[in-house]
């Protein structure tokens, strides 16, 4: 498995939801696996987290690319850069893991929609 963050994460400032997301390449050792997806997002000192399971894909022609999202209701997190943060386990093992800080070339940007 290899994740990554989408460069653009979109905030709802009414309920105050970044959606946190990204694509992610699934290989065949990791068919039918239920991963457990940690991501943390940090901001001129204030920092978030949010987690999600998801199954990886069974019966598929390898590599497959998908995409994870999820909510992260917060108060800390706002328009601008982030440096986001992310790790994927399952069974206790680290499958994968990415850093994004907010500088070029691939910067992580909160936008208000």
């Amino acid at each position: 498995m290899i994740g990554k963050f989408d460069q653009e994460l979109k905030r709802d400032e009414a309920d105050g939801v970044v959606i946190v997301g990204g694509p992610v390449r699934w290989d065949a050792p990791d068919e039918g696996k239920d991963v457990r997806i940690d991501a943390r997002l940090e901001q001129n000192g204030n920092h978030d987290h949010c987690h999600m399971t998801v199954r990886a894909p069974v019966g598929a022609t390898f590599p497959v690319f998908d995409r994870w999202e999820m909510p992260l209701q917060t108060n800390n997190i706002h328009a601008g850069p982030v440096d986001a943060h992310a790790f994927a386990t399952s069974g206790g093992l680290i499958l994968d893991q990415w850093d994004q800080p907010p500088e070029l070339p691939t910067p992580v940007t909160v936008v208000v929609i």
